[in-house]
């Protein structure tokens, strides 16, 4: 998967001289940020070797954008500050909770709002802690390793908050707009 990132990543390099800065955003957007968004439920369950790799992808694509060389220092600043963008274990937990927040108002497709049931909804489960805290239950398909019982919020997204609020969204990205 990498790969094909890099591909995109010389190809991009090889024209960057001859086009301005907005353009060089357009095209790295276009062939290589947008792909790795593409995948982010996967990607929260995933080791956290590929979020590295992935991670390297997006620290050369800046560096592609920003005309600075690898070991430049202020690369961060330069992702976080000037291309806003978020390092990607943090863009899968802002995408996951963009969709764990629609599937709680009802703005997601019909097929994410059936799979996700508030804990307020699943009998035994009212009195729970889970419950008073707007949690919701996802529950656990698809993956042949993991049991097929209902727990709160583990599979596939593991780790990632299901009681999301616009707040919490808006803490998270800065360009979010209610």
């Amino acid at each position: 998967m990498s790969a094909t990132f890099f591909y995109w990543l010389r190809q991009l390099r090889r024209v960057r001289r001859s086009r301005d800065s907005d353009s060089a955003v357009t095209l790295v957007n276009a062939f290589v940020t947008s792909r790795v968004d593409q995948c982010n439920a996967i990607l929260a369950a995933a080791m956290k070797s590929v979020t590295d790799t992935l991670q390297r992808v997006m620290n050369a694509a800046a560096c592609i954008v920003s005309e600075t060389r690898k070991f430049d220092h202020g690369l961060t600043q330069i992702l976080h500050n000037d291309l806003h963008w978020l390092d990607v274990a943090d863009r899968v937990t802002y995408k996951l909770g963009v969709i764990m927040h629609r599937c709680q108002h009802g703005k997601a497709p019909q097929y994410l709002v059936d799979c996700c049931t508030p804990v307020t909804d699943v009998v035994g489960r009212q009195r729970l802690r889970s419950a008073t805290q707007q949690m919701m239950v996802v529950p656990r398909h698809g993956f042949p390793l993991l049991a097929t019982e209902h727990s709160p919020c583990k599979s596939p997204w593991s780790g990632t908050p299901c009681r999301t609020t616009s707040a919490h969204i808006r803490t998270m990205s800065p360009l979010y707009s209610a």
